[in-house]
């Protein structure tokens, strides 16, 4: 019969089934008593006998770590009551399961009994006794093990189970056992408890101590990799967190601080070569609730309200300014980041997948382009960018989310600095990669947003399909009349739709994007005025004489004067203050405001031929708007060319902050100092 199947035997008298038996008997030390530990059943389930015979054979590693097996009678018998009340119901069905349950929890405790300090030096009576000592009294002996011990068998599990998961390098496990937000599962909420018991607030040496000695790969190291005390402080700051988390409203703040002070040893651990990559993830589920608690602290200021008059008060008159919540959040995430991007172990695999610590350069940058894009901090992103345009390797070579999210915060940055056609195509290549999916609309409709922006910038119109987009929902109700006063020229109605008073001005102002159409649009109404004044009064040049097409520069100035007023008549009357009513010349239209110089029409026409919106030039002496070589053919195709195809054939390939190809094998994108080369020929 193989290990794990159920006896053939008869239950003993307890109702419980034996040990099961196992045919091949292992050869090591103590394998007769192995055999008569697996053929005999004992009249109770747990034994001193038992507990010996199972710490010779299954525990010869812990064995050499811990005092040669010495423990009282008392801790003895606290071990085999315990054992056979927790597990007394459990046998009879699931036999493999329950002998795996009873492994780890006696491992766990007989780990946190030999991790107790002295114990080898003590001088009480019983501190000689082996186990399974036939003078021991098992049933009326008093427990004297450690109340730490005593009071902390998931935390002892839990140690145990982290110094496996870091011995055997298994990252999934370790995440997973590594639970940062609330609700924390059953067994963490019964560890927390134990850790509010054994080692209260102000006990952290203790607890540091229990950790150093528990994890054991970490404190001596293993593979000749050196030793990852980085490790340790990590996980006694985290247990001391999960024991000080407060999830009131009102703790938000001390739980931001403990998570910072968290995040800080987990990076501190991130950075060791050998056994760093084990931290990745759980760096990153860190720093995500680090980056949801900023942002919400951030958005409900009456939390923090005190620091603000805490700063003022001890402000040390500098005048600088002082970080707030989502700087010192970004700020700290930054640190990991940087570690990510300059690891020199790790690269993309065979399968162009990135490997390592390299993993985790998007994740990271990502989640700090979240918290300053959110709290308006954008400022502080550019040499992310700058880092990942120099060191990282290419942004294809990531998951797709991934990719999506790093384009669209990319794209906004480009937006707000004014590279439009750039931003363009970051937003493009977001909004192609981002899926066609119901429970992706949001995210499409955030990316469309500032994608069809950058496009009427731009010149470029989105098409009718487009419009009609679950992503692009009122989109035709707020881009439509930009789009129809660019076509035509109708600059009253361009500017009664972008004014601040607009239906549509509240939605264009949430997005952040109303101030740029204002500013950079004009421009095409412009160009599309003086277009349906050449078609009414401009003069075509034809072929038997030697004139050029023309535009009389005063006709321009006459259909701008009109443009404006039909603009200023489409707002409301001029507003005067009631104190101010009746006043001399207040209110008064002597003077017209709405004239347009020919100097400022002549400004606007070599705005739009240096752009290349139109071609031509100005004949400033005769206020002419001369197009040379048109006098056959299509004028307005020749003369105006859209302004997209002018954009699309002027700009750069190269995207700033993306990515798009290996480094050089010579490392592409850094300083080459030349100070030592010689010319070209001198041997």
């Amino acid at each position: 019969m193989a290990w794990g199947e159920a006896s053939s035997e008869r239950p003993n008298q307890s109702g419980t089934e034996p040990l099961p038996r196992k045919k091949l008997v292992p050869k090591v030390a103590g394998a007769a008593k192995y055999k008569l530990w697996r053929d005999e059943v004992p009249t109770t389930v747990f034994t001193g006998q038992w507990l010996s015979n199972y710490l010779e054979i299954t525990a010869p590693p812990l064995a050499r770590a811990s005092f040669n097996y010495e423990l009282e009678a008392q801790d003895i018998a606290l071990l085999l009551r315990t054992a056979n009340h927790r597990f007394h119901d459990k046998f009879g069905s699931g036999l493999p399961d329950v002998l795996i349950e009873v492994q780890q929890w006696l491992s766990g405790a007989l780990l946190q009994y030999f991790a107790q300090p002295n114990i080898a030096n003590t001088t009480e009576p019983n501190a000689g006794r082996e186990l399974g000592a036939s003078n021991s009294n098992f049933k009326s002996a008093q427990p004297t093990m450690a109340p730490q011990v005593a009071m902390t068998p998931m935390l002892g599990q839990c140690l145990t189970a982290i110094n496996g998961y870091v011995q055997a390098q298994n990252e999934a496990q370790l995440t997973s056992i590594l639970t940062f937000e609330p609700p924390f599962p059953d067994d963490h909420r019964k560890m927390i408890e134990e850790l509010r018991r054994a080692f209260p607030s102000g006990d952290e040496d203790s607890l540091e101590q229990k950790c150093t000695q528990s994890l054991v790969a970490a404190r001596d190291g293993f593979g000749g990799n050196g030793t990852w005390t980085p490790f340790i402080s990590f996980v006694t700051t985290y247990l001391t967190y999960l024991r000080d988390v407060d999830l009131e409203r009102n703790g938000y703040l001390e739980t931001y601080n403990a998570l910072i002070a968290l995040q800080e040893k987990a990076q501190s651990a991130l950075v060791h070569p050998a056994y760093g990559h084990l931290m990745l993830l759980p760096v990153v589920n860190c720093a995500k609730l680090v980056c949801r608690l900023a942002i919400g602290l951030d958005k409900q200021p009456e939390l923090i309200a005190h620091l603000k008059s805490d700063t003022n008060a001890n402000d040390d008159g500098d005048g600088g300014p002082r970080d707030t919540l989502p700087e010192r959040a970004a700020d700290t995430l930054r640190k990991a980041f940087t570690t990510c991007l300059n690891d020199r172990t790790s690269g993309l695999g065979k399968d162009g997948r990135p490997t390592g610590k390299k993993r985790g350069i998007y994740k990271i940058a990502n989640i700090c382009l979240k918290i300053l894009f959110q709290c308006r901090k954008t400022r502080n992103a550019t040499m992310i960018f700058i880092n990942i345009g120099n060191q990282s390797p290419p942004l294809s070579a990531y998951p797709r989310s991934e990719q999506v999210t790093y384009l669209y915060y990319l794209g906004r940055f480009l937006f707000q600095t004014n590279h439009f056609y750039r931003a363009q195509e970051a937003l493009q290549r977001a909004y192609d990669l981002s899926p066609a999916d119901p429970s992706c609309v949001r995210q499409r409709r955030y990316i469309l947003v500032f994608l069809t922006t950058c496009n009427l910038i731009l010149g470029r119109f989105p098409s009718q399909a487009l419009l009609q987009r679950p992503e692009a929902l009122h989109f035709q109700q707020h881009f439509g009349p930009i789009m129809q006063a660019m076509r035509t020229g109708n600059l009253a109605s361009f500017r009664k739709h972008l004014d601040y008073d607009s239906p549509s001005a509240d939605w264009l102002l949430h997005f952040r994007v109303l101030l740029q159409l204002r500013n950079r649009c004009e421009v095409h109404v412009w160009r599309a005025l003086i277009i349906r004044t050449w078609r009414i009064c401009g003069a075509k040049g034809r072929p038997e004489h030697a004139g050029n097409t023309l535009v009389d520069i005063t006709k321009l100035t006459q259909a701008f004067t009109l443009a404006e007023k039909l603009s200023l008549n489409s707002q409301a009357g001029t507003y005067v203050d009631p104190d101010f009513d009746g006043a001399d010349g207040v209110g008064d239209d002597e003077e017209d405001d709405t004239s347009v110089s020919t100097t400022s029409v002549e400004s606007k026409l070599s705005s739009l031929i240096s752009q290349g919106f139109v071609v031509g030039n100005v004949v400033h002496a005769q206020l002419k708007l001369v197009m040379l070589g048109m006098k056959t053919g299509n004028v307005v195709a020749a003369g105006f060319p859209p302004p997209w195809s002018v954009v699309k054939q002027r700009a750069s390939a190269d995207v700033p902050g993306w990515r798009k190809h290996p480094q050089l094998a010579s490392g592409g994108g850094q300083v080459i100092s030349m100070s030592s080369a010689r010319p070209a020929g001198s041997g």
